[in-house]
């Protein structure tokens, strides 16, 4: 079944077509939903400053951008019709009014485990690679700074003779 579209120029999209367009959509403004979700918890978490936070949600907003214009040229070949904006509007409507809470609370036991992961990741180089290096410069180090107090201590002694300043 084909319907057709556009101002009667023989342009023709069939209604499999429009539904995977459609879906496509749908799941893209899901997916954007979930991207700025996980840019909120992020926000609230470093807190950056607002001249970062403008350069982020310009970030935010060109990779949205990219994202539906992807979608789009893979969906129906980047052709704009008003049921892929009620597609995009639908999927990040329902994804805020369904999922955003749960999606939130698992974005912020997921950063937790990531910062605590990388916490000890950081002790464990520390004190395995770190610390042990640096022993043993120290040690090494150990002669030449005997050395140079030994040899600094053997100075002339003062002139007795020379008149006091």
């Amino acid at each position: 079944m084909a319907v057709a579209l556009g101002d009667g120029g023989g342009e023709t999209m069939s209604a499999e077509g429009q539904i995977n367009t459609f879906v496509i959509t749908v799941a893209t403004g899901l997916l954007l939903g979930v991207a700025f979700d996980f840019y909120r918890v992020l926000r609230a978490f470093f807190r950056p400053r607002w001249l970062f936070t403008s350069f982020a949600d310009l970030a935010y907003w060109l990779l949205a951008t990219g994202l539906v214009f992807l979608a789009l040229l893979l969906g129906n070949w980047g052709e704009l019709r008003l049921y892929t904006f009620i597609g995009l509007a639908l999927g990040a409507f329902g994804y805020y009014r369904l999922l955003s809470r749960q999606a939130v609370r698992l974005i912020i036991v997921l950063l937790r485990l990531a910062v605590g992961v990388a916490r000890a990741a950081r002790t464990v180089i520390v004190y395995t690679l770190v610390k042990p290096a640096a022993y043993m410069a120290n040690l090494a180090a150990r002669p030449a700074r005997y050395a140079r107090r030994k040899f600094a201590a053997r100075r002339p002694p003062p002139d007795d003779s020379a008149p006091p300043r």
